[in-house]
């Protein structure tokens, strides 16, 4: 199965973790059979090419985004992407051109497990808008994987998951 990994850091180098996991899935394409995507490296001025994309997209089994969550919700190239390339009568309406595909999202958060659980939320409560909308294209969420603190030392737990998320 083919896996494209969406990478939507806005400063990927000053990354902790989301710099490692796109290192180590680069290491190691044939193992995740992973396409990866960086938007800000393809797309620096927000000027996605939709048809590409589309064809992208369409080529993967599995759609796994590698994001910040960023004052509780999306980083804004990931959501010009999801905006422009999702849209309506391709990835919903008239016609659900990805329905079935996979659905992962890998997360990280600079507030630890517990600034979560002390505003009464989960990372996936707070995130119910993503997870509605891949619902809505009728994708099926294999995992949510979070990586609380944002720190480097849980890049192993969160490569396997993955790994058990994606059946390699």
């Amino acid at each position: 199965m083919k896996n494209l990994f969406i990478f939507a850091h806005p400063n990927l180098s000053s990354s902790n973790i989301n710099a490692s996991l796109k290192e180590s899935i680069t290491n190691n394409l044939e193992e995740y059979n992973a396409e990866i995507l960086d938007l800000h490296e393809e797309y620096p001025e927000f000027k996605i090419d939709v048809q590409k994309e589309q064809k992208r997209i369409l080529s993967a089994d599995n759609i796994i985004f590698v994001f910040p969550i960023y004052w509780y919700s999306l980083t804004p190239i990931l959501k010009q992407y999801l905006d422009v390339v999702l849209k309506y009568g391709f990835a919903y309406g008239d016609k659900f051109s990805i329905k079935g595909k996979g659905w992962i999202a890998l997360t990280s958060s600079g507030k630890d497990k517990e600034g979560y659980e002390n505003l009464g939320y989960s990372i996936e409560e707070l995130m119910i808008f993503f997870e509605l909308s891949m619902k809505y294209m009728k994708l099926n969420k294999l995992g949510w994987i979070n990586n609380y603190g944002a720190k480097k030392d849980n890049i192993e737990d969160s490569l396997n998951d993955l790994k058990k998320y994606l059946k390699l």
